[in-house]
């Protein structure tokens, strides 16, 4: 991508109708200089000394493919450093422009980021632009979080120069932050400045002007919490970090255990103005949540203990707070079970630059617990043990002595260990060492697979997906040599492929994209995707899978259902056929034939399948195979026992008999209801999703509207999602007032009738749900009216109970 864009800068800058003169002598710059310089590998150093205050720009052109030069600015003999510029405002080779005062010498340092020998033309002009006209320019939308979406497409900027004998030109921006012709390149971006002010901001050769820009954001008037966190149980000395802090009145450095609060499964609601609101899930927006303000700092005057705390979250000055509770550590000690995936790095492999206590510039090597397994010893002699990727990379972490011991690697091929310890919150568990290869990687190349047909449609906009790719990689240490070929998956997880990234970009003179890997010294050649030209006549799915079985997992897991039999045919202009067959070694849904990529994605009762922009769904019988899950059958009023010891999906039929809504409860532990189906399979509701758990402790009773005389299918989890796993049964009761059944045999007859006068006439005395119950006229109330619309009912005068009002 870089040498792509560097010679698109090149090639702008060389067509450059601007005027300028022959070089200066020696390294003495003087405005108008221009000069061709040639890097070998060194720093080039030039000076510049005004002889008035003048703004003028620094800028290189006609560089050599590949190159991205940077500057460093120093002022005096003292070398005072005023700017540092690399990758900015000119594609990747720098423009610098600044006011230069007369009187002091500037001095020049430059050199290319990579170290690459080769040429280009190094230019000091006074600022040729006197301003700019800027013409349509589009109105920002703004969504909640105050990001917005803008186009750049159709905006006019028209320049014009100090020098009148130059002639004002226009560029029209065409789908992107910069444009360019013949003669200049323009870049632009907007600056958020509060929820109603934004302005545009055009830079052409460093001179930058900014213009307002009208935005339809809405001004926020409420903030509200609608569903805290799923988990809102912290472990004493385990959810949480020890931070120290200077506290200056008595000018001592302070400890105490900060505690993580997570905001999984919270949902929160945004109140604008005009009386709209959004609604706002974590799972789907958790940048919004890790954005908001918070009080958690607090802690530092006011530690936790055991026991609840308010946590209070606000957003745009509006809050809102949920409760949390510490409790107990249940753990008396860790260990790791499984090491992570990678424990090795080569010389300046995955990692990024530091500076020390002494600003001395060091590598720092990333280290992932990814692929860690640990197991946790309760009090209760019981074990957990934790492999989940998720928790474990934002819950453990990796602690090393990098700051003060810079980890270098060995000598002629050898290698050198360095301790990491794993913590649990405060809690250690255990350490291992990590190995750095004294090789570096010198050499990157992309191979494609005979399997593997990269492609770009004339129309996409889609995100390109290098699986499948493979890189043969080479390091050395010069004097040995290692050679590797990994398949792109596998790159994080190897030692010459830790530290390389996979990009893609576009070549304009081959109008083609292409892939192109690079790592922290070096980049591969590009290897060039297929422009698909075949026209496709039809594309359908031919034949839908066996069945999409649910089974296992939290919140439907897609990744679990079986996608066996599906097969897809693709017509193409010459009339033939080409089938594609669904089988394990699809890679999740991934597959490449045809010059195309399809993919397929799997939801709670279809399927859909996409090739290129054209797509098909099909409608399998999601539940075919529910039986072998089913434990019986609920009628309503009544309670049944689930068994604890089973943790498998548990699946209960439920046909209600008569419309209303419907109260489920649980008693004694917590359960989850992940979702209630009905008999056509079709998900009503993902009670899951929407975090309304059913748990003795956060909510006792979810309640549903059904309809008499459907099936519905209603999923159960054994294991309970919050706490721990315990032996035993729990009772779990479906809950319906039917209006007319008084004596509760599940039927309307002269009996119920009978029941309610003798409750009128003081001899029966009825429990809360018989009186819900004997209400048939809705009126809240047991009257001689109720008597009158029972016998109604049962005369067919009326047909249903209560009486509409």
């Amino acid at each position: 991508m870089k040498k792509f864009l560097s010679v698109v800068l090149a090639l702008c800058l060389l067509l450059s109708g601007i005027v300028v003169s022959t070089s200066a002598a020696g390294n003495e710059l003087t405005l108008g200089s221009e000069i061709r310089c040639q890097y070998k590998g060194e720093e080039l150093e030039y000076t510049f000394t005004p002889q008035t205050d003048v703004y003028a720009v620094l800028y290189t052109k006609d560089a050599d493919y590949g190159m991205d030069t940077n500057l460093a600015v120093y002022r005096n003999d003292q070398f005072d450093l005023i700017d540092y510029r690399d990758d900015e405002d000119i594609l990747f080779n720098f423009c610098y422009g600044t006011t230069f005062e007369a009187g002091y010498t500037y001095t020049f340092l430059i050199n290319d980021y990579y170290g690459t020998p080769g040429e280009f033309t190094l230019v000091l002009e006074e600022d040729p632009v006197d301003h700019y006209e800027v013409k349509n320019i589009p109105v920002l939308t703004a969504d909640y979080m105050g990001n917005y979406e803008f186009s750049y497409n159709g905006i006019e900027v028209t320049i014009h120069y100090k020098d009148s004998s130059i002639e004002a030109q226009t560029v029209v921006f065409e789908n992107s932050s910069f444009a360019e012709t013949e003669d200049f390149f323009v870049s632009a971006e907007y600056v958020i400045e509060s929820e109603t002010e934004v302005s545009l901001e055009i830079t052409y050769m460093d001179h930058a002007e900014s213009f307002e820009v009208e935005t339809n954001s809405k001004k926020v008037t409420g903030f509200e919490i609608l569903t805290p966190p799923s988990c809102t149980t912290l472990y004493k000395d385990i959810d949480c970090l020890e931070t120290a802090y200077f506290d200056e009145e008595t000018y001592e450095l302070k400890t105490f255990n900060m505690y993580n609060v997570y905001y999984f499964g919270m949902t929160a609601k945004i109140t604008y103005e005009d009386g709209s609101f959004t609604e706002v899930n974590y799972d789907d927006n958790p940048e919004f949540f890790m954005s908001l303000e918070n009080d958690l700092e607090d802690q530092r005057t006011s530690p936790w203990g055991i026991g609840k705390h308010t946590v209070m979250l606000s957003f745009k000055g509006y809050s809102d707070t949920f409760e949390v509770e510490v409790v107990e550590n249940p753990y008396t000690r860790a260990e790791i079970t499984q090491f992570p995936y990678l424990m090795e790095s080569v010389a300046l492999g995955t990692g990024h630059v530091e500076y020390d206590e002494n600003y001395n510039e060091y590598f720092y090597y990333d280290v992932s617990l990814e692929g860690l397994e640990v197991t946790l010893y309760k009090k209760d002699g019981t074990k957990t043990v934790i492999n989940d990727a998720y928790t474990i990379l934002t819950k453990f972490r990796p602690v090393t002595d990098q700051e003060t011991e810079h980890w270098i690697g060995g000598i002629n091929g050898d290698y050198s260990e360095f301790p990491v310890r794993v913590f649990y919150g405060n809690m250690y568990i255990g350490s291992y060492d990590f190995t750095v290869w004294a090789m570096a990687v010198h050499e990157i190349e992309i191979v494609t697979p005979a399997n593997a047909a990269f492609y770009y449609p004339e129309n996409s906009d889609m995100e390109f997906d290098p699986t499948g790719l493979e890189l043969t990689i080479s390091a050395d240490d010069g004097i040995n040599t290692a050679t590797q070929t990994i398949p792109y998956e596998a790159l994080p997880y190897t030692v010459l492929g830790s530290g390389i990234t996979v990009d893609w970009g576009y070549d304009e003179a081959k109008d083609n994209y292409y892939y192109y890997a690079y790592s922290t010294l070096i980049e591969s050649t590009p290897i060039y995707f297929k422009k698909v030209t075949d026209k496709i006549l039809d594309f359908s799915i031919t034949n839908p899978p066996a069945s999409l079985t649910y089974v296992n997992g939290y919140g439907l897991d897609v990744y679990n259902m079986d996608l066996s039999g599906l097969e897809v045919t693709v017509t193409t202009a010459d009339n033939k056929k080409h089938v594609w067959k669904w089988n394990d070694s699809d890679k999740d849904g991934y597959d490449v034939f045809l010059d195309g990529v399809i993919t397929v994605s799997a939801s709670s009762n279809y399927v859909t399948v996409n090739y290129r922009d054209m797509e098909d769904t099909c409608y399998p019988d999601a539940y075919k195979d529910i039986s072998e899950y089913s434990k019986g059958v609920i009628s309503q009023n009544t309670t049944i026992g689930i068994d604890l010891n089973k943790p498998e999906l548990q699946v209960y039929t439920f046909t209600p008999w008569t419309d209303g809504e419907y109260n489920f409860s649980v008693k004694g532990k917590p359960l989850t209801i992940l979702g209630i189906f009905d008999e056509y399979s079709n998900l009503i509701n993902a009670v899951l999703y929407e975090e309304q758990l059913l748990t003795n402790a956060e909510k006792e009773t979810y309640s549903m509207e059904f309809y008499k005389g459907e099936t519905y299918y209603i999923l159960i989890e054994g294991v309970p999602l919050l706490g721990e796993f315990e032996d035993g049964n729990i009772d779990f009761t479906v809950d319906h007032a039917l209006i007319g059944d008084i004596d509760g045999d599940g039927k309307i007859t002269t009996k119920d009738v009978l029941a309610l006068r003798k409750k009128l006439g003081g001899i029966l005395t009825l429990t809360e749900d018989e009186e819900a119950a004997a209400d048939c006229d809705g009126d809240g109330k047991i009257t001689m009216k109720d008597v009158l619309a029972l016998r109604k009912y049962l005369g067919g005068i009326i047909t249903e109970l209560p009486i509409p009002q």
